[in-house]
């Protein structure tokens, strides 16, 4: 499978500080949800879904973006 094909799941930390993920087929972004208070609830979300696409998906550690400074 090329990269064009993988599937991967994104969790971070958004500028509201809350956990959001997101589930990218190669560049294409396929499924995303946030507002999530932990990391473990986000990934865990992020892994029902992506095992809905591919059970051998991997998730890929994206660092936290600061807070905004309103």
């Amino acid at each position: 499978m090329n990269d064009s094909e993988k599937y991967v799941g994104h969790v971070y930390r958004a500028p509201s500080e809350q956990w959001a993920w997101t589930i990218y087929r190669g560049t294409e972004i396929l499924v995303s949800g946030a507002g999530y208070e932990t990391v473990d609830d986000a990934r865990h979300e992020c892994g029902e879904h992506l095992s809905g696409y591919d059970e051998n998906a991997e998730f890929v550690p994206v660092p936290p973006v600061a807070p905004s400074k309103n």
